[in-house]
């Protein structure tokens, strides 16, 4: 059957520097149940001293079933001359760069390790996302990017709608999981799918447990990104 990435986004510390329990929730399932979970980390959680959440993230990495991605270091969005522009969409080359380089830094720094996987805030990138990717030697995997975008130089996983963890936005819906998963697997080598633990209340966490309890009862792999793209 096809892989599956639980891609995970938004891992930032609380404001005192600690591990926001719902992060805590989703982290120490993944560890019982033995199953490999992709976070992205928005990176300017990692400034300033705050040695518990960065111990929390350094000794998960450890255990191999963690794979640890870069979300952008402030996941803004703003207007800029009446139009809607993101930190990697409509952004200036020397604001992107920045950024990646800040950000690579900060993981280095603070974690003892770089990204070599990246996905956007809001999945939003441009040409310009392109060539700071393509500047980056350690990143090796962009999520959601465009396949037929080879400009960047990496491994583009790509995403398929009506496979994803939530559904709507925030909302984990294991029905509606299973239905596209079974629907679209044909041909297909993965899926990478998306969610949001922070959002989750226990009811959104009742539906992704049971999203898991699929994917291990029919023995579907769970990989990493650098794993679903077979680095």
């Amino acid at each position: 059957p096809p892989e599956v990435v639980l891609k995970v986004d938004d891992l930032v510390s609380t404001r005192d520097g600690n591990v926001v329990p719902r992060w805590k929730r989703i982290t120490d399932f993944a560890l019982a149940h033995n199953i490999k979970l992709s976070i992205g980390i928005i990176a300017d959680s990692l400034e300033g001293d705050k040695p518990a959440y960065f111990s929390y993230i350094r000794d998960l990495q450890k255990t191999g079933l963690f794979e640890f991605w870069f979300h952008g270091y402030d996941h803004k969005a703003w207007k800029e001359d009446g139009r809607n522009v993101s930190e990697f969409q409509g952004a200036s080359y020397e604001r992107q760069k920045d950024h990646f380089v800040r950000s690579q830094a900060l993981a280095r720094e603070k974690l003892g390790f770089v990204f070599t996987a990246f996905g956007a805030p809001f999945n939003a990138t441009d040409t310009v996302t392109d060539r700071v990717l393509a500047e980056d030697p350690d990143i090796k995997v962009f999520l959601f990017g465009n396949p037929r975008d080879t400009a960047c130089g990496k491994v583009v996983l790509d995403r398929v709608g009506p496979v994803n963890i939530e559904a709507p936005l925030f909302a984990p819906n294991a029905d509606a999981f299973i239905s596209g998963y079974l629907k679209n697997a044909s041909g297909r080598r993965y899926y990478v799918i998306q969610g949001h633990p922070a959002q989750w209340d226990d009811a959104r966490w009742s539906q992704f447990v049971k999203i898991v309890d699929y994917l291990q009862r029919n023995h579907i792999p769970v990989v990493t990104p650098t794993g679903a793209a077979s680095l």
